[in-house]
């Protein structure tokens, strides 16, 4: 038996017959540090944090069969100008809660820093 989210996902053409692995998003803008100091930083930090959460919620919407729970593996790429650790923290902490219920649930980090054009964070989380 479908759930109504199930049939409209069939109707639409979505194939939910396989719970995805991975799962892949990308968000316009530079990476923000967890280590910015200040009342203006810190309310960068939150929004970027938003956006991550929402580009992940947006790619779920998709996926019926996500689970929150297990182990996963984080990959997460983005511009050369922010901090690794901290970059990487804020961007765990906008999936906590969508992607995973906690950040220590991820077994497995990988973060580069890489040279783009545009300015982009992009995120693969794995079941593992």
């Amino acid at each position: 038996m479908t759930t109504d989210a199930q049939a409209q996902a069939i109707a639409e053409g979505w194939d939910i017959a396989v719970p995805p692995d991975v799962i892949h998003f990308e968000v316009p803008g530079r990476a923000l540090s967890k280590g910015v100091k200040g009342t203006k930083g810190q309310v960068n930090i939150t929004e970027h944090e938003a956006k991550i959460a929402e580009a992940c919620r947006r790619v779920l919407e998709r996926h019926l069969g996500w689970r929150t729970t297990g182990h996963f593996r984080v990959t997460i790429e983005f511009d050369a100008r922010a901090d690794v650790d901290n970059a990487a923290k804020s961007i765990l902490d906008g999936l906590k809660g969508v992607a995973f219920d906690d950040d220590r649930f991820v077994w497995e980090l990988i973060v580069r820093r890489v040279v783009m054009d545009e300015p982009t964070t992009r995120v693969w989380v794995q079941r593992l």
